[in-house]
């Protein structure tokens, strides 16, 4: 009899983060919190470990710079994120980063067989520096993905939230307050998304 190989599901977290200079009064608590979030994957990856493999992409975005931090690296290849990796400056070009990352990942995405995509979009909210990108053009590219399955949430200042949401589409909001106390808030949010994972079958050859 022939031996069935099981085909793991591939679970993509893109993880879009805002360190332009108006996040500098939460730095601690979105260094901590991102490194809980790692945890949170972790822990999914051990509980299921025969049927799914989660991957991160980090992107951080702060003047006119966007970097690549993690580009779909396994959660178990993954350190902890440090404070020095993190220095808020600038002004912020959400939508640049945002329609960049969209655009590299579903490119990725589409040569895979089964992969689940979920992104989280950490921002205080308002662009002011974007170029490419408007949010018009950003709100159709989401709803194209979200059609083909991608979710989608935006953990955004409290100041901010219902403008931010509407101009690119997304309903899936949380905000905060600018101050450290609230703003660890943000992985409770983040984790009942993470586990929110729709159904997935299993593929066996």
């Amino acid at each position: 009899m022939k031996n069935k190989k099981i085909i793991k599901t591939r679970v993509l977290n893109l993880i879009i983060l805002d360190k332009s200079g108006s996040m500098k009064n939460i730095r601690n608590a979105i260094v901590e919190g991102l490194n809980a979030y790692f945890g949170e994957i972790r822990l999914l990856q051990e509980i299921h470990e025969s049927t799914l493999e989660y991957y991160v992409t980090l992107i951080l975005f702060g003047g006119k710079r966007i970097r690549i931090v993690y580009d779909e690296v396994p959660i178990t290849e993954i350190q902890n994120f440090l404070s020095s990796q993190y220095k808020p400056y600038g002004m912020t070009c959400l939508y640049d980063a945002l329609g960049l990352a969209l655009c590299r990942t579903e490119i990725h995405v589409e040569k895979s067989i089964d992969t689940i995509v979920k992104v989280s979009i950490v921002s205080d909210g308002l662009d002011n520096s974007s170029e490419e990108y408007s949010p018009e053009r950003l709100r159709s590219n989401i709803r194209d993905l979200c059609e083909k399955g991608w979710e989608f949430c935006l953990v955004t200042n409290k100041e901010n939230t219902k403008r931010a949401a509407s101009e690119i589409g997304i309903n899936q909001v949380y905000s905060y307050s600018c101050d450290d106390k609230e703003a660890k808030g943000v992985i409770s949010f983040l984790s009942q998304f993470l586990f929110s994972l729709k159904k997935v079958t299993n593929k066996s050859l």
